[in-house]
């Protein structure tokens, strides 16, 4: 394990146990903290109102939450955030795939 991802996991260790800890395919974390202005209402909220805002963008590229409980995040990322033709045809599309 070299350095940049023993840090991002000693990291991701000290979210309160209220934030959200996002993961991406490279293995790297990010956290978008939560208190008591902002919970996880207002995430979704927010993403709804904004897709193009910095935490819709870090929910489109994550690839799996840890929300203490909650599927939200992964929500967001199916129903708001889904842009490109694969995951649109996944998500709702009537055409058939040739295989």
């Amino acid at each position: 394990m070299n350095l940049r991802a023993r840090l991002a996991a000693l990291e991701s260790q000290l979210a309160g146990p209220d934030d959200i800890v996002l993961d991406f395919a490279d293995g790297a974390h990010a956290t978008i903290a939560l208190n008591r202005r902002k919970n996880l209402l207002d995430v979704f909220r927010g993403v709804i109102e904004n897709p193009d805002s910095a935490e819709a963008n870090l929910i489109r590229r994550s690839v799996s939450s840890n929300e203490h409980g909650s599927h939200m995040i992964e929500l967001c990322r199916a129903a708001f955030l889904t842009d490109s033709p694969e995951e649109t045809a996944v998500f709702g599309s009537n055409e058939k795939s040739e295989a």
